[in-house]
């Protein structure tokens, strides 16, 4: 059997040479359409959430930023399987992590709505405005860096309450006033 496929293929060299160079090319082409994961993720997909209020000591950082985010804002968060936190003198920093298999854009989007909505009620409870307006940019360097690598992208998120939602004229010039100071800095 192994004898007469040696000698068929050495008969036939011109069509298995012809067949080997149309899989080759069926191959460079098809290579060409996978999308590439250079760096494939191993570990679950995390987010950070960093904030700064300098002057704060560590105790106040935990007691008036981090422990009210951690509780309020992002707890609960479609995906979220844990949360872990450090304060120290100025800074906090909230690492979340996500169930396994979570995509990891998805997750850092769903934390910035979250974030954005969540500071618009805060707002809307504590001071109780005629309207608030939220807006968060944010540069996520996940998108920078890797998959879509495009670089200063931006990730914008808005939450509108009060005149600025029911009000079209206020809610135009707000986000006027909120775009035209984008392009500034």
């Amino acid at each position: 059997m192994l004898r007469w496929i040696i000698g068929s293929s050495i008969r036939l060299r011109f069509l298995v040479l012809t067949f080997a160079l149309v899989l080759v090319v069926f191959g460079v082409l098809e290579i060409s359409k996978i999308p590439v994961d250079v760096y494939p993720e191993f570990n679950p997909a995390m987010v950070e959430v960093q904030t700064e209020a300098l002057g704060l000591s560590a105790a106040e950082m935990e007691a008036l930023i981090t422990v009210p985010i951690e509780a309020d804002l992002l707890n609960g968060v479609a995906w979220l399987e844990h949360i872990y936190s450090e304060s120290v003198p100025g800074l906090s920093s909230i690492l979340l992590v996500f169930e396994e298999g979570t995509d990891p854009i998805k997750a850092r989007q769903m934390v910035q709505e979250r974030l954005t909505d969540q500071v618009a009620c805060a707002i809307q409870d504590v001071l109780a405005p005629k309207g608030v307006g939220v807006v968060i940019e944010a540069v996520h360097l996940c998108m920078m860096m890797r998959g879509i690598e495009k670089q200063n992208s931006k990730t914008i998120t808005s939450a509108l309450r009060g005149v600025f939602k029911n009000d079209l004229r206020t809610r135009e010039e707000f986000l006027r006033l909120v775009a035209s100071q984008a392009l500034h800095s």
